[in-house]
């Protein structure tokens, strides 16, 4: 397996990242319909992209990455849009290049897990502290 071979770190998006959600486009309009009725604040952030993160039995892994702002924070939705899959892979992948700190992941069926952690983000940007412990 050639994990690395072809990933790249396509966009400056993927460093500020808030939480990391496995969705796919259907669940991710599922989920924006349904936080629109309890006034959770929801809208694009820019295009998504096709990463091609290596391939598997010689065949391409492919991940589309949309971007959406949910309450003021970075969230990065994703999947698998290749013929063939390998969500190991496919984790590895994310982990090493979406993020830069304490960032919440989850599937579509856990999203209450990402809206806590924006809440928690956003409670304390507003005390004026650090959301991600530093060392002792």
């Amino acid at each position: 397996m050639d994990v690395a071979a072809n990933s790249t770190a396509a966009d400056k998006r993927m460093e500020t990242v808030a939480a990391l959600v496995e969705a796919t486009q259907f669940e991710q309009s599922a989920l924006q319909d349904r936080c629109a009725r309890y006034g959770v604040r929801w809208y694009g952030d820019g295009s998504g992209l096709a990463v091609n993160i290596g391939h598997f039995g010689g065949q391409p892994l492919v991940l589309a990455l949309n971007f959406f702002k949910v309450d003021g924070q970075r969230v990065c939705f994703w999947y698998a849009c290749s013929n063939v899959t390998h969500g190991d892979a496919a984790r590895s992948w994310l982990d090493s290049n979406i993020g830069n700190g304490a960032i919440a992941k989850c599937d579509a069926m856990n999203f209450e897990i990402a809206i806590s952690h924006i809440a928690s983000l956003n409670q304390a940007a507003e005390a004026g502290r650090s959301p991600i412990p530093g060392p002792a």
